[in-house]
């Protein structure tokens, strides 16, 4: 924050923990997440060095209501805010899908279906 001018504009991507793929990689170990890219997706190099998966921790702030918070006590503008969903296309992906909006229904729709990755834009004021 302190390298960032006012007007300086900062742009983040970082993984959506209040969506269903951030809840099932909580509670999935990370050798599963490398075994499914590796032999569901097709990732040949996954788990390698310098591949991914990498091992995802969620903080508190990473949730949209919790950054937004963090936003206002830190100076910074939301000027604009995506929810990006990044997947190969291909059939068990269907299945993924179907499972993710499983758990968007039985969850209330408190865990998002529609997307996997936060990315935004914000100004410092």
């Amino acid at each position: 924050m302190r390298w960032l001018k006012p007007g300086g504009l900062l742009f983040l991507r970082f993984p959506a923990r209040n969506s269903a793929y951030g809840f099932i990689t909580r509670i999935t170990p990370f050798w599963f997440h490398v075994f499914y890219q590796k032999y569901i997706l097709g990732y040949r190099n996954a788990g390698k060095p310098g591949w991914g998966p990498f091992p995802t921790f969620y903080d508190k702030v990473l949730s949209r209501k919790e950054f937004h918070e963090f936003c206002k006590k830190h100076g910074l503008f939301i000027r604009e805010e995506y929810g990006m969903n990044f997947t190969k296309a291909c059939f068990f992906t269907l299945l993924e899908r179907w499972f993710v909006k499983i758990i968007h229904v039985v969850s209330f729709g408190k865990l998002a279906s529609d997307h996997n990755n936060l990315t935004y834009i914000l100004e410092k004021k």
